[in-house]
C-alpha cells in the first residue's frame, strides 16, 4: 500500500487529460445515485425517456418497457458495446497535465520557485471541469425478458486555486440487473421490474496545497482507508405503461427507481483497504409522456417529456426534460433534448451488426467558484447479433 495514494492521485490526473471516458443526471453521476447514461440514444433525448424506454435502455429507465419489444422489433444480442465520454476541455489538457507531474510537489510549499512554476501550471488548469468515463453494456433481450451487465468507470478532476487545490472524485461499477415485464388490456398496459445486483468502489475528496505531503509521503495507507468507499447493493426498479391507442401511440408512463432505497453493504474482503460504504441509492420516481407519430412502415418521429426525480428537494428546472428522435428506423436516426436548461443533440446509424451511436450534452457541477459547465461528447459502438 506505500504510495498508493500517490500513484492514484498522478493515474487520475493522466486519466482525465484524455478525451475519452462514466452514469451517470443530477448531474448524471453522483456518488449516492444511479446513473443512467448507459449510452448515447438517452443523452440525446435528454433523459426524457421513462415513456420511451424500447430498446435495451428499459433495463435502467423503464422496465415496463420490455414488454413491448417484441412488437418494436427488438429480439437480440449485444457482445461489446464500449462507451467513451469526454469533455471540450480534455483536448489540450495533456501537455498542462504533464508540467504539473513534473513538478516536486513534496517541495511545494518549502522550495518558492517549485511554488512558482505550480502556480502557472495552476493558472491553466483552474475551474476546467476534466471529466473521463469507460464503460461496457453487453446485454441480451427479448420480448418480456432482459438481461445487463454494465462496467462502468468515471473520473472527475476539478482543479481551482485558493486552500483548495482540486477535488477528485472516481467511481467504478459493476452492475448487473435482470428484468421482466408483462403486458395487460390488449398489450395496452405494461407492467415490469428488474432486480440488480451492484458493486461499487468510489472516492471523493479535496486536495489542499498545505496537504500536499500527506498525499505524496509514503505513510498513506490509512487516508486511502478513509477515502476509499466500498460495498454492494440491490436495487429494484417498478415500471408501468400505458399506450391506450395504436394511432401515433401516445404513451404515460412512471418508473420507480431504487425502490425503498438501495443501501450499500461492506463486503469483509475489501476491509483490509476500506471501512466505509458508499451512501444509499435514494428512492426516484419519474413521469413521463411520449406521442410517436409513424409515416409508412420505416419513417417516424417523436417527442417525449420527462418529470424525473419528482419525490427528491430538487429545483423544478431541473427535473423536466423534454426529448425528440425522428428518422429511418434500421438505418439512421437523430436526437436532440432539454435537460437542465441546456441543449442535447445525438444521432445514431446502423450498418447490418454494428451500430454507431454519438450524443453530446452539458453538465455544470459547481465544485468551484467560477468553474464553468462542461459539453461532454458521449461515443458508443455496439456490435449486434
Amino acid at each position: 500500500m506505500k504510495n498508493i495514494l500517490r500513484k492514484y492521485i498522478v493515474a487520475a490526473s493522466a486519466f482525465a487529460a484524455f478525451p475519452v471516458a462514466h452514469a451517470v443526471e443530477w448531474q448524471p453521476y453522483p456518488s449516492s445515485q444511479v446513473n443512467h447514461l448507459v449510452n448515447p440514444r438517452p443523452a440525446g433525448m435528454g433523459e426524457a425517456f421513462t415513456a420511451v424506454a424500447d430498446d435495451q435502455n428499459a433495463l435502467y429507465y423503464n422496465p415496463a418497457g420490455l414488454a413491448k419489444l417484441g412488437s418494436w422489433g427488438y429480439d437480440y444480442i449485444e457482445v461489446l458495446s464500449p462507451l467513451l465520454v469526454g469533455t471540450n476541455y480534455d483536448y489540450h489538457a495533456v501537455n498542462d497535465f504533464q508540467d504539473m507531474m513534473n513538478l516536486n510537489l513534496s517541495n511545494l510549499t518549502t522550495d518558492p520557485a517549485t511554488f512558482s512554476n505550480f502556480r502557472k501550471v495552476l493558472s491553466k488548469l483552474r475551474n476546467n471541469p476534466y471529466y473521463a468515463r469507460v464503460g461496457i453494456n453487453p446485454f441480451f433481450i427479448k420480448k418480456n425478458f432482459g438481461l445487463g451487465v454494465y462496467l462502468n468507470n468515471e473520473l472527475t478532476l476539478s482543479v481551482h486555486d485558493g486552500n483548495t487545490l482540486a477535488r477528485i472524485e472516481d467511481v467504478l461499477d459493476a452492475d448487473t440487473r435482470v428484468g421482466y415485464a408483462h403486458s395487460f388490456m390488449g398489450e395496452k398496459l405494461a407492467v415490469g421490474a428488474t432486480a440488480g445486483y451492484r458493486l461499487r468502489g468510489n472516492v471523493d475528496f479535496n486536495v489542499r496545497i498545505d496537504e500536499i505531503s500527506k498525499y505524496t509521503g509514503g505513510n498513506n495507507q490509512d487516508i486511502l482507508k478513509q477515502k476509499l468507499k466500498t460495498g454492494f447493493a440491490m436495487p429494484v426498479d417498478f415500471g408501468v405503461m400505458f399506450t391506450p391507442i395504436e394511432t401515433w401511440s401516445p404513451t404515460v408512463a412512471m418508473a420507480i427507481q431504487n425502490v425503498g432505497d438501495a443501501k450499500f453493504y461492506l463486503p469483509s474482503y475489501t476491509q483490509k483497504f476500506s471501512n466505509t460504504k458508499p451512501d444509499a441509492l435514494q428512492q426516484a420516481v419519474n413521469l413521463g409522456l411520449s406521442l410517436t407519430p409513424r409515416f409508412g412502415k420505416k419513417l417516424f418521429v417523436r417527442g417525449a417529456m420527462d418529470f424525473r426525480d419528482v419525490n427528491l428537494p430538487k429545483p423544478a428546472s431541473e427535473k423536466f426534460r423534454l426529448g425528440f428522435e425522428g428518422g429511418l428506423e434500421r438505418l439512421v436516426t437523430l436526437q436532440a433534448g432539454l435537460a437542465n436548461s441546456a441543449p442535447s443533440f445525438g444521432a445514431e446509424i446502423k450498418l447490418y451488426i454494428l451500430n454507431l451511436r454519438y450524443a453530446t450534452y452539458v453538465e455544470e457541477r459547481g465544485y468551484a467558484s467560477g468553474q464553468k459547465p462542461e459539453r461532454r461528447h458521449m461515443i458508443n459502438a455496439r456490435i449486434v447479433l
